[in-house]
């Protein structure tokens, strides 16, 4: 503890640009735009995937932004990976992982197309749901590309509903293979940690947020032919090419 309140840092979000979210690779003038800061002064920790479109992640993450300063009255601080990571030490950081979660107020997840098929994404969920923090702590933004907004919904939904950690994916194998060794360890079998998550998720209403999500886009032109050809595939009878399936 004492180890990772030392190492604990924030960053005011309004000293952010989209080149920021542009890729992962290690900036060390983004980690001086950090400071050291007092467990739980932190707003929020921003959970996301490199995987999703960095676009639509900054677009996500200036709503949240928004909503924040609407209610707050200020800019919000929060513990972003690429600024308060220490790149010269990540290792240690990581060790630190479950402190900092547990430090900051809220989770905020960037929920794009490939977000809860990356293992660590679902490992921050899970650890900050057992910090003792509530559901109510737990904020989801939709990463939706503009022009693909049905598309990556449509993903983020299948995702959700086919859920299983071991078909979860990380940058590194052995990674994978040390966490899925402490699922087995803690619960048993990975249909109990399945099960864990997909309560999680239940309680924070993700599914509520993607089919209200559905609704605002099938109301949108853009969008109804996705859902059109989406809907003539599952029942059977695809017309996109004006010939039968075979």
């Amino acid at each position: 503890m004492q180890l990772a309140s030392a190492r604990f840092r924030q960053v005011e979000l309004s000293a952010l640009c989209p080149r920021d979210l542009a890729d992962n690779a290690p900036d060390m003038g983004l980690y001086f735009k950090s400071s050291p800061t007092s467990l739980s002064e932190c707003d929020a920790f921003i959970s996301h995937s490199w995987h999703d479109d960095a676009e639509a992640k900054w677009t996500a993450l200036q709503a949240w932004r928004h909503k924040f300063i609407s209610q707050h009255a200020r800019e919000p601080r929060i513990w972003l990976d690429k600024c308060c990571i220490d790149q010269s030490s990540i290792l240690e950081d990581l060790l630190c992982l479950p402190v900092f979660l547990g430090g900051c107020q809220k989770l905020v997840v960037l929920c794009g197309p490939t977000y809860l098929r990356r293992l660590w994404c679902i490992v921050e969920v899970f650890t900050f749901a057992h910090m003792g923090r509530t559901v109510e702590n737990l904020e989801f933004e939709m990463v939706l590309r503009e022009g693909h907004q049905a598309e990556d919904l449509s993903k983020v939904e299948d995702s959700l509903k086919e859920f299983s950690a071991a078909h979860c994916d990380c940058h590194a194998i052995e990674d994978k293979e040390r966490m899925l060794g402490v699922i087995y360890a803690s619960f048993g079998s990975m249909p109990n940690f399945n099960t864990a998550v997909q309560n999680i998720f239940h309680e924070a209403r993700l599914r509520d947020i993607c089919i209200a999500f559905t609704r605002t886009l099938k109301a949108s032109p853009a969008a109804q032919t996705h859902y059109e050809k989406r809907d003539r595939f599952v029942g059977g009878i695809d017309q996109l090419d004006d010939e039968p399936l075979v």
